[in-house]
């Protein structure tokens, strides 16, 4: 079975899914949000493999939200 979460705020959303991988759960995310410089839109796979399912999708969420504070605070350009 494979998990999915979201979270959203004013102008930003963070999505991730799990799958299953041959060492535990792959998650992939993605997040979006609308600025002055316009629309971003970003999907990557999570690097770190978890054993639970639901540690994973936890755990790439919260790295979701971490490249959403970067770019809003403008730590990378892109």
């Amino acid at each position: 079975m494979a998990l999915s979460g979201s979270i959203e705020g004013p102008g930003w959303h963070v999505s991730a899914h799990t799958a299953s991988a041959p060492d535990g759960y792959a998650c992939t995310v993605r997040v979006a949000h609308s600025g002055a410089c316009g629309e971003f839109e970003h999907e990557f796979k999570h690097a770190v493999r978890h054993r639970v399912e639901r540690e994973a999708l936890l755990a790439a969420l919260r790295e979701g939200m971490m490249w959403i504070d970067h770019k809003m605070a403008q730590g990378f350009d892109f």
